[in-house]
């Protein structure tokens, strides 16, 4: 899920910061960093009803990568 889907659903970050309780800075910084952390897509997903999904593939790979640099 990517904060440009977030926008295209909620239509304002505040929206999105409502919908699960969090600061809206922690919100900006997403769209700063061009990514939504995996714990806040699942919250976002049972917000949505599924209408967004949590991208756990991206995570995994990020977990596979880190694993095989150590």
């Amino acid at each position: 899920m990517s904060p440009s889907e977030l926008i295209a659903h909620y239509k304002t970050k505040a929206a999105v910061a409502d919908a699960i309780g969090v600061d809206r800075q922690v919100v900006q910084g997403w769209f700063e960093r061009g990514k939504v952390p995996l714990e806040q897509q699942t919250k976002l997903e049972v917000a949505t009803d599924g209408r967004l999904k949590a991208d756990v593939s991206e995570e995994f790979r990020e977990i596979v990568v880190r694993g095989a640099a150590a």
